[in-house]
């Protein structure tokens, strides 16, 4: 395995801080997949099916050197289990004091002390270098159908709206302090109801420019159709206080009592959260 890239434009390389720092500080190990085409980051939360974001990066926009030798021919991608906490107090740290005058980013596949690291060199002005030796664990190929993408199907129920982060985050974080869950309503034809019930209080908000989008679905009446998602409100609203790509368009799918999925877009950089529905009695 073999793999090296290079960054100088600031706004790649802002844009690639921006994504490290979108993620929640819950999370304790993340996945790096290295492939020829895209540059992948996946946090999965501490809680076994309990979020995923997914970080996507296209090569050619971020990198202006990029060399990568998977582990096999058949197989040219690398994936690295990498400790958040590493990446969050170390590297994170380091570019944010750094990134209004960096000059270049290099990444490599390194081997320090016999441990496999993914090294960075923060080349910034005044001749200055920062080095971060970060340890990461190489993911066996017969895992990593484990942080495949999750599949939305056609063959389900799902309702897609544009929505606005900002406001999801504002009326989640409310929420949360008046009840652990809520649930998404959302019409085909209509607007999305955000409504908790707890012993607290009995809530329900009404998203009056939150409208369906034409979409392909399993929805037998798709005039009428209703689909619901029951989220966790601390959850949700962690995931939303990490969105930090200032992104330019937010699609919401929810997918009938089974997940909300969010999908942030700027530029070439895709963020995308998956919660799975809260279903139980």
């Amino acid at each position: 395995m073999k793999f090296r890239a290079k960054m100088y434009d600031p706004p790649p390389i802002r844009q690639f801080y921006d994504a490290l720092s979108s993620v929640p500080k819950a999370t304790k190990h993340s996945i790096l997949r290295l492939s020829q085409d895209h540059f992948f980051f996946i946090y999965m939360d501490p809680c076994v099916n309990s979020g995923i974001m997914w970080c996507q990066m296209r090569v050619e926009h971020f990198f202006a050197e990029y060399i990568l030798e998977g582990v096999t021919n058949e197989d040219p991608e690398i994936y690295l289990e990498i400790p958040h906490v590493l990446m969050s107090q170390s590297l994170c740290q380091a570019m944010k004091s750094a990134v209004s005058t960096v000059k270049c980013v290099k990444v490599k596949l390194t081997r320090k002390h016999e441990q496999a690291c993914l090294s960075f060199y923060i080349d910034m002005a005044g001749n200055r270098q920062c080095i971060h030796d970060i340890p990461v664990t190489p993911v066996p190929r017969k895992d990593w159908s484990d942080f495949e993408e999750p599949k939305i199907l056609p063959t389900e129920e799902i309702v897609r709206m544009q929505v606005d982060v900002k406001q999801l985050k504002h009326f989640a974080d409310r929420y949360k302090h008046l009840g652990h869950f809520a649930t998404f309503i959302a019409p085909q034809s209509g607007q999305l109801e955000m409504v908790l019930k707890s012993e607290k209080a009995e809530l329900c908000t009404k998203f009056k420019f939150f409208k369906a989008l034409d979409n392909i679905s399993a929805l037998e009446d798709k005039e009428n159709a209703v689909v619901e998602v029951k989220c966790e409100l601390k959850k949700l609203s962690s995931f939303l206080a990490a969105d930090h790509i200032g992104a330019k368009r937010c699609v919401a799918s929810f997918i009938n009592k089974k997940m909300l999925h969010l999908c942030l877009v700027k530029d070439e950089l895709c963020l995308q959260y998956y919660f799975p529905a809260y279903n139980h009695s």
